[in-house]
């Protein structure tokens, strides 16, 4: 058995290297794009995520970015004085919030129809949307989804946010989008690299909040995740059923 995290590559020779004794990798995450599905499928070798862990855990930090640009103007002798207007926020009572992804978080109905929860396309979500929340997978489909072009076509005052992986943004498009300030603001939790070097031009803005993959980080998401991965790993070891098992059969020609 094979236990990973979300930064460990698995690929095809760290696979091979395994053996014939090698039955199972369990990743403690909800995406499994470190591992090469393709070779797992030729050598048999099952693979199981978790993905209910994730759902109490998606915290605050997708909304309190402000506060993190008030901390750091604190520290730097920005703050001067109290002011009315200083450090104001978006509110979210009268935003439009767009998420893209439909999800098992986007899927609770009850809670959808509280506060009147609709679909919309793809370019109607990027130019209505006051906030702009990302919770999708990385498919080939969503690779790069927002690019220019989406950014283009954002509102000014809009704020991104993307909780589900680096590579389904151009940041080199979000980098000029944020320098020009056609946007209002941006908060990643996911980057592409992980880690970001300490000199990428990202680093440099002061309308963007970069966290270190955290948006599951509280304790009891974290205590579900280690659960569903070790009773994968009892379930591959008896050959029964495991919870959310990666499906292989994609690879069939």
């Amino acid at each position: 058995m094979l236990a990973i995290g979300i930064i460990d590559k698995i690929d095809n020779e760290v696979i091979t290297r395994g053996g014939p004794q090698l039955k199972c990798i369990a990743t403690f995450s909800v995406g499994y794009e470190p591992i090469d599905l393709e070779a797992c499928k030729k050598l048999g070798i099952r693979v199981t995520r978790c993905p209910n862990g994730c759902y109490c855990g998606i915290n605050y930090d997708s909304i309190v970015g402000r506060l993190f640009e008030t901390d750091k103007d604190v520290y730097s002798g920005g703050w001067k004085s109290w002011s009315p207007n200083y450090m104001c926020g978006q509110g979210l009572n009268s935003c439009q919030v767009g998420l893209i992804g439909f999800g098992r978080i986007r899927q609770h109905q009850e809670a959808a129809e509280k506060v009147r929860a609709c679909f919309l396309t793809f370019e109607e979500m990027v130019s209505e949307s006051d906030v702009i929340i990302v919770c999708c997978s990385l498919t080939p489909s969503t690779q790069g989804i927002f690019d220019e072009c989406a950014f283009s076509k954002m509102k000014r005052n809009c704020i991104f946010i993307n909780t589900a992986r680096g590579s389904i943004v151009d940041q080199q498009a979000l980098y000029e989008t944020l320098k020009e300030k056609r946007i209002m603001a941006a908060e990643l939790d996911v980057t592409i690299p992980e880690l970001l070097p300490l000199g990428d031009s990202l680093l440099k803005l002061n309308n963007i909040v970069i966290l270190p993959h955290i948006g599951s980080a509280d304790i009891e998401a974290r205590i579900q995740m280690s659960h569903m991965t070790a009773l994968n790993i009892l379930a591959a070891l008896k050959d029964e059923n495991m919870i959310a098992e990666v499906p292989l059969y994609i690879f069939d020609a």
